[in-house]
């Protein structure tokens, strides 16, 4: 038998180590070998790098990936391939300066020279001149270790904490997402919650935080309103005053083009030209900055109003609408009361009046329809009516004649009683049309036409309103038109609102001041003259308890949950409940009368509404204007908010699989079928809503404050600074979690699609304080990228001065924060788009603006963009003194304020608390959380190009053919331009 001998293979030789630069080799240029840049790579701005020292280690000139203990390697040159199979771990180098001013590369070619991104240009807003400063979410000298079997994708969220079986079949391999950076350990620490701190008293306001100015408009905001917000951080307010100063400059800019180049509207403009000083005059000028559509570098220069253009477009448009629709003075111009015994003149434009709204009106069947679904899907969130009374009293007024359409019988007796009816009628037959969910087949409309009708109702319910004078001929019927009055316009898809405005706030206050002249406050029970007279029937009673607690459920959403609450608030909702001793009063229970579909809706309002009395105990404690806030009293109140929260609106209530649904059916209702299950887990959603995001914005606001009292006490206060900013991630990450769920529809089996009609809105508003708590936080870790390069380039001529380690562990870790806020960010803002931008318009102008904030994440950075544009204020003549002075009304800065914007923003002691171990523990939440799409290779490269944009000279039209409207806006309505 042959014996076959297995020959030893040879011992390859091991490559001999390169000593020059990947970048010379690869060019066959001299190299001087020096570390960690050369000098040929230095002079010529590009990535410098050099092969692995380490044992084992080999490099080859077609692979993407360059292994170094202590060298720099661009996430560019990593290929997610090579990573999955032998990932290593990277040290980090400074940053190169960036040359911006060379032109794009067309190389598609990665290997060696693979740092070509990095000489395509930056792309940013306003750059006068060229930017040295790499983008906040990209990185150009730090190579950024992963590990592709982490944070795989876990539909429909990326998973940070599990692995994948490497047995997956090719179709599973082409299934997985790219590979995911993953923070080194050394930059990661377990948070850990800072538990009692000594309590201190605390000025939390202060005045010039609040109000708020532009044009004719001057108010003082809710404490945690998104103005007060906004200005009560510096770096909020600094970008916030910066995307609105840049836009009005852009728009000036097109408006004095187009009045230049059109000869009639220069005419027209000298025409209405009063004083030299004049806003018009000053507004159009000959020494306008012209901003330059490509400069010499080729660097295009992209400004907010490019991404919002179209939402200005579309809020002029019903800006048009709302004039063309205002009410006629004819109707008020009347000393005459509407009764049974009115003046001819008087019941002359009733009778119009009722005739134009029969010639709006549907035919029977969709009306009938609209009712039902309005008692099915609108009903359960806002119940502030007998619905069993409304419709015995829509038999008096709706004349069924045998005709298509309904006809109106209000005359003859108890016209004030029948016009009160056919109001809410009408609001009722409004807000359903708008209904998203409002299908042609069924209802026989085109979803266009029922917008239309339902403005046109909702201005006769208007004029009607007006007519019966409420404020004098106060009732409980005027009040219940009134709040439905205000779910119609809040509810309102075309409604631009993504805050509560003012205007809103006082709207609602209001009807509360009326509701309080009418003793709603007080149970019924209490006013004997009710029970005996024989017209006041148990159904009245009912009545006025379902307005009080509809008026503050309306109130907890939008006034106390931004801070409006004070003390003698409280009393008035525990006035409410009696002297019942337990926190359960059973409102529900005095709903005898009621269906029993009533008693079960208002037994879930009866814990919304001790949830109100909890939350307004906690705005009380630290919303008080002119009063010390006790710190240690916050923190007990918060806990209680949260644990009721917890315990009445459990979140797991949204994810519980049920095989049935507890659909109920209403014969009085016109059959109206209702889910209780649904009902209740919306409300559920929507407390849990409410309840994180206040949390959040008042761990905010304590940011802010011992972030300044530290400049003075950095000791003593800075485990307040880290307490409070844990704390705010946590909610922060928390509230956006849940928001993402509910917009990818993870609770759809609990709850019912045609429902979200009654809190899309709630949701928008919600979106509005995640971006504007994420920008709190983004903006702050640019500032400090920002300080700390300042600091390198001032040591740089220091022989004697060495990098240390912490700063560029600082910078690592600051870039991977960003970059997980960037992400955040775009997976909330592509939901929005995706979910509720189409209907809803103040979702669409805010996605457009935060946008362009990612825009500038990935090309320039919020520090750099920010200052540049001060900078151009402060130190130019670019920005007109017209529009700094309107900044300074509304955003409190001023050309006074330079110390401010250059000496507080980039002053290192202004950051000194946002340290490498809270960075670390803040990582750790980031990486632990699952809910968007961690950083990957492509998020950390430049995007060397802008988005596309349908049309360059759609806005220009449009403001030629508006130029009165627009120059009105800039001139009386300042700040009233789409913007975050």
């Amino acid at each position: 038998m042959e014996t076959f001998k297995v020959a030893k293979p040879k011992p390859q030789r091991k490559p001999r180590r390169t000593l020059v630069c990947l970048v010379c080799k690869s060019k066959k240029l001299k190299c001087d070998k020096s570390r960690p840049s050369c000098k040929r790579c230095l002079e010529g701005h590009k990535l410098c790098v050099y092969e692995s020292e380490a044992p084992g280690s080999d490099y080859s000139p077609g692979s993407d990936t360059v292994s170094q203990p202590a060298t720099v390697s661009h996430p560019g040159t990593v290929s997610s391939e090579t990573s999955a199979q032998s990932p290593e771990t990277y040290d980090y180098a400074p940053v190169p300066v960036m040359d911006v001013s060379r032109k794009p590369s067309n190389s598609l070619h990665v290997g060696a020279a693979s740092d070509s991104f990095l000489r395509q240009p930056v792309i940013t807003p306003n750059s006068s001149v060229p930017t040295t400063n790499p983008p906040d979410a990209a990185s150009s000298g730090f190579s950024l270790p992963f590990d592709s079997q982490s944070n795989v994708m876990s539909a429909p969220y990326y998973n940070t904490d599990t692995s994948v079986s490497t047995n997956t079949s090719p179709q599973e391999e082409l299934k997985k997402p790219a590979a995911v950076l993953e923070t080194p350990v050394e930059l990661k620490m377990k948070p850990e919650r800072i538990g009692n701190v000594p309590n201190i008293k605390m000025d939390l306001w202060n005045p010039r935080d609040i109000l708020v100015s532009y044009g004719s408009t001057t108010y003082y905001d809710l404490p945690l309103g998104t103005h007060s917000i906004a200005q009560s951080d510096p770096y909020l307010r600094a970008l916030c005053a910066f995307l609105h100063g840049d836009t009005i400059t852009e728009l000036r800019s097109r408006l004095t083009s187009i009045s230049t180049n059109t000869p009639g509207l220069v005419k027209k403009m000298n025409a209405q030209t009063v004083t030299p000083n004049s806003d018009i005059s000053t507004l159009l000028d000959n020494n306008h900055h012209v901003l330059k559509e490509e400069a010499a570098t080729g660097e295009k220069e992209l400004h907010p109003l490019k991404f919002i253009e179209k939402a200005i477009v579309t809020w002029i448009e019903n800006s048009n609408q709302q004039v063309t629709n205002e009410l006629p003075l004819d109707y008020f111009n009347t000393t005459y009361t509407i009764d049974d015994t009115m003046d001819p003149n008087l019941l002359s434009s009733l009778q119009t009046l009722v005739r134009e709204i029969e010639l709006l009106m549907l035919d029977k069947e969709v009306i009938d329809l609209l009712l039902c679904k309005f008692y099915e899907e609108i009903y359960p969130f806002y119940p502030l009516f007998e619905i069993k009374t409304f419709e015995t009293n829509l038999i008096y007024i709706l004349m069924n004649k045998g005709d298509k359409r309904y006809e109106f019988n209000i005359y003859n007796s108890n016209i004030r009683k029948k016009l009160e009816t056919m109001v809410q009628f009408l609001l009722i037959i409004s807000i359903t049309l708008r209904s998203p969910t409002l299908t042609e087949e069924k209802f026989h409309i085109q979803q266009s036409n029922a917008h239309h009708t339902a403005r046109q109702l909702l201005i006769y319910a208007q004029k009607i309103l007006s007519l019966l004078n409420g404020f004098k001929f106060t009732n409980e019927n005027i009040i219940c038109c009134l709040l439905y009055l205000y779910i119609a316009e809040f509810m309102n898809p075309e409604n631009r609102d993504v805050e509560v405005n003012h205007d809103r706030a006082l709207n609602l206050k209001c009807i509360e001041n009326l509701a309080s002249t009418l003793g709603l406050f007080n149970d019924p029970a209490l006013y004997p003259r009710f029970t005996r007279d024989p017209s006041k029937t148990e159904a009245f009673h009912v009545f006025r308890r379902k307005l009080w607690i509809g008026l503050q459920s309306l109130k907890l959403q939008l006034i106390t949950s931004n801070g409006g609450a004070n003390y003698m608030d409280i009393e008035y909702l525990n006035l409410f409940l009696g002297d019942t001793p337990d926190l359960i009063s059973n409102l529900s229970s005095k709903l005898e009368t009621s269906s029993e579909i009533d008693r079960k809706i208002f037994s879930i309002q009866e814990d919304k509404y001790h949830f109100h009395i909890l939350l307004s105990r906690l705005m009380a404690s630290c919303t008080m204007i002119g009063h010390q806030q006790n710190l240690q009293e916050i923190l007990d109140n918060i806990k209680t908010v949260s644990d009721f929260m917890h315990q009445r609106f459990p979140l797991s209530r949204l994810s519980k699989k049920t095989n049935f649904k507890n659909i109920m059916v209403e014969p009085s209702w016109r059959g109206a079928k209702i889910d209780i299950g649904s009902v209740e887990c919306y409300e559920t959603l929507n407390i849990n809503f409410i309840g994180l995001s206040s949390i959040m914005l008042i761990y905010n606001k304590l940011i802010f404050y011992f972030e300044k009292e530290c400049l003075s006490e950095a000791e003593r206060l800075e485990i307040y600074c880290h307490k409070f900013f844990l704390e705010s991630v946590n909610s922060h990450l928390q509230l956006t979690s849940l928001m993402c769920k509910f917009l990818r529809g993870e609770f759809d089996d609990n709850i019912f699609e045609n429902q979200k009609y009654a809190y899309n809105k709630y949701a928008v508003f919600t979106l509005v304080r995640i971006w504007l708590s994420e920008m709190t936080f983004a903006v702050r870790f640019s500032y400090k990228r920002e300080i700390l390069k300042q600091q390198k380039l001032a040591n740089s001529n220091d022989f004697f001065n060495d990098q240390k380690e912490e700063d560029v562990q600082l910078d690592t870790i600051l870039k991977f924060n960003i970059a997980h806020i960037k992400q955040q960010m775009e997976t909330t803002v592509n939901l929005a788009s995706e979910k509720l931008q189409n209907p809803y318009f103040g979702c669409y102008q805010a996605t457009l603006m935060v946008k362009y904030l990612l825009y500038v994440m990935d090309n320039a950075g919020l520090a750099d963009v920010i200052n540049r544009f001060w900078d151009r204020a402060f130190n130019s003549t670019e920005i007109p003194e017209y529009v700094l002075q309107k900044l300074n009304m509304k955003w409190g800065l001023s050309t006074k304020g330079t110390y401010f914007v250059s000496k507080f923003l980039m002053n290192p002691e202004s950051l000194q608390n946002l340290n490498l171990p809270l960075l670390k523990q803040i990582q750790y939440m980031f990486e632990e959380t699952s809910f968007y799409t961690h950083p990957s290779l492509e998020s950390f490269e430049e995007k060397a190009s802008p988005p596309g944009f349908d049309n360059e000279e759609m806005l220009n039209q449009f403001l030629e053919s508006n130029f009165d409207l627009f120059l009105g806006v800039i001139n009386d309505n300042l700040g009233e331009l789409p913007s975050l």
